[in-house]
């Protein structure tokens, strides 16, 4: 720290006063870099976190990957391909990669996705917006194919072994072997609900798309795969008449054998597929449980109340389609919510009527940066904030949001220059101090618990050169505070996203983020963070789990 050094010596001697002349400092001061070690920096973050930080830890949360799609989906006028981080069918979901793409045409896409285990999807899309998606798993599917989805060969492998009395659940886990295909029942079960939402009466739709039916194309087998049962609907049973009109063998009619009750079934371990799943073959047979339907076959379903009563209710079944998956939905009851088994139809039945569900318009992916703006800071993670992401119909430009501050020093946003010496060298992202970007005094912590102000866009304009999402995005500018002003060659230093080696002071989340409150530790906001800190091959998703209480929602 540079002191101003003015010596004043009074000497009292002989009747004398004698004073020295003053001499500054300055002239002799150099300026000297700003270094504090990241082992210094590291050490301080692991007293403060109360935890051991992983040597290979580099604060990264996504992985680059790649996927091969066949454009081969059952849509007339397909025009783009895109890869989603979900079910365009289920939730709002984001655009993680996108090009312009024709039926039959071969593509590979490139994209950024998090590193914990989950599902992605393909998407093809028409012009008017109509879409068909499949789920894959990146980094494992190296291509996707819409003519076969992945769903329906992992169910179809359960119909070809069928249910002997004897089976087990280890005989159901392989069945269900991701090797053999990708499937999410959650996300099934879901897409269903978009048509027959849970606790609502939905008779209207379901009556006015008048559907109880499927048709064979082919001799084969109609699996029917369990996806919800209700609790305590036991005493109901499925019926079904089979009309095999080229086969002159008449119609015969059928009880299914319910395979869900005698612990036939398969259950998935978390994280990555989240419901149980159940194959219910035909009842053809004693001990026999496949059934050969002949070829443009009609098959009603219906309700079987008792144990001999094969009267047929078709009010209480609905046959539809939703993203190119058939459904079977059962209403046992008065309720007329048809949730009391819902099925997804595999095998060789034609796709069922199309239920009146559209998908919801992805977004671009959006992308959370926040930053410590002190080498030993308190790791709240909210003294910078901002959100970026690529415009919808051009990945190379991309808009810069900042969203929230707490941090008090004067605080500057530049693009990250791996050749920079000093912040002055990176391109700012907009050229004014960010508190008066929110319209606050310096001093100021906004939007982390205290004083509020919207968000404003800082940026909207093309990805500077080299630019990427993960490993040269963004740089902020922290000015020292003032006894130490004029210290060091620079009086701002810049602080980059965290690497391997380094404390947490700058990470990237995948997505919109509730980032900690004022002073809350993010080990306190996120109970999982240490987790990952200490193993980065753990709780990739930590991210995803806050405690209420104590981070900021908007």
């Amino acid at each position: 720290m540079r002191k101003s050094l003015c010596l004043l010596t009074t000497m009292m001697a002989a009747g004398l006063m004698v004073t020295t002349s003053c001499k500054s400092d300055s002239d002799d001061y150099v300026k000297k870099p700003y270094t504090v070690s990241d082992g210094e920096r590291l050490e301080y973050a692991q007293k403060t976190l109360n935890t051991i930080i992983d040597r290979t830890q580099d604060w990264v949360l996504t992985a680059n990957y790649s996927v091969k799609v066949n454009v081969d989906a059952d849509l007339e006028g397909i025009q783009e391909i895109a890869v989603l981080d979900g079910n365009p069918f289920v939730r709002s979901t984001s655009i993680l990669a996108k090009t312009t793409a024709h039926q039959n045409e071969t593509k590979e896409l490139t994209f950024k996705a998090p590193l914990a285990d989950s599902l992605c999807y393909v998407a093809c899309i028409t012009s008017d917006q109509q879409y068909i998606a499949r789920p894959f798993l990146p980094g494992k599917d190296a291509v996707v194919s819409f003519q076969t989805p992945a769903v329906r060969k992992a169910l179809s492998m359960m119909a070809t072994r069928g249910l002997a009395d004897n089976a087990t659940e280890a005989d159901y886990e392989d069945c269900w072997d991701l090797k053999n295909g990708v499937t999410n029942l959650e996300d099934l079960l879901e897409e269903a609900n978009r048509f027959i939402p849970a606790k609502q009466n939905n008779r209207a739709q379901v009556e006015a798309l008048g559907s109880y039916s499927i048709i064979t194309d082919i001799e084969n087998d109609i699996v029917l795969n369990c996806i919800y049962s209700r609790p305590g609907v036991n005493d109901v049973k499925i019926g079904c008449r089979i009309d095999p009109s080229q086969s002159g063998t008449g119609i015969q009619t059928y009880v299914l054998k319910d395979g869900i009750f005698n612990g036939k079934y398969f259950r998935y371990e978390t994280p990555l597929h989240l419901l149980w799943g159940a194959s219910i073959p035909w009842n053809y047979e004693p001990e026999k449980y496949e059934f050969k339907v002949p070829a443009n076959s009609k098959i009603d379903f219906f309700v079987v109340h008792g144990e001999e009563d094969l009267s047929d209710d078709m009010n209480h079944a609905t046959c539809f389609s939703v993203n190119d998956n058939s459904y079977l939905a059962f209403d046992t009851g008065d309720k007329w919510d048809y949730h009391d088994r819902i099925f997804l139809i595999t095998g060789g039945g034609k796709p069922a009527p199309k239920a009146d569900v559209e998908p919801i318009t992805p977004t671009p992916q959006i992308w959370t940066y926040v930053w410590e703006d002190k080498d030993f800071g308190d790791y709240d993670m909210n003294d910078c904030v901002i959100e970026v992401e690529e415009h919808a119909d051009d990945a190379s430009q991309i808009k810069v949001t900042l969203v929230a501050l707490g941090g008090a020093r004067r605080l500057w946003l530049g693009f990250d220059s791996k050749t920079a010496e000093s912040y002055k060298d990176h391109k700012p992202v907009i050229n004014k101090e960010l508190h008066e970007v929110l319209g606050v005094r310096v001093g100021t912590l906004v939007n982390t618990g205290r004083t509020k102000a919207n968000p404003v866009v800082v940026y909207d304009g093309p990805k500077p050169e080299g630019f990427d999402f993960q490993t040269c995005s963004f740089v902020l500018g922290a000015m020292f505070q003032d006894d130490q002003k004029g210290v060091y060659v620079s009086d701002y230093y810049h602080i980059h996203i965290a690497t391997a080696g380094q404390d947490p002071h700058g990470i990237v989340i995948p997505g919109k983020w509730q980032w900690p409150t004022e002073q809350t530790c993010i080990k306190d906001a996120y109970p999982e963070f240490n987790t990952w800190a200490s193993d980065r091959t753990k709780a990739q998703d930590w991210y995803k789990h806050p405690v209420p209480q104590k981070v900021v929602t908007r």
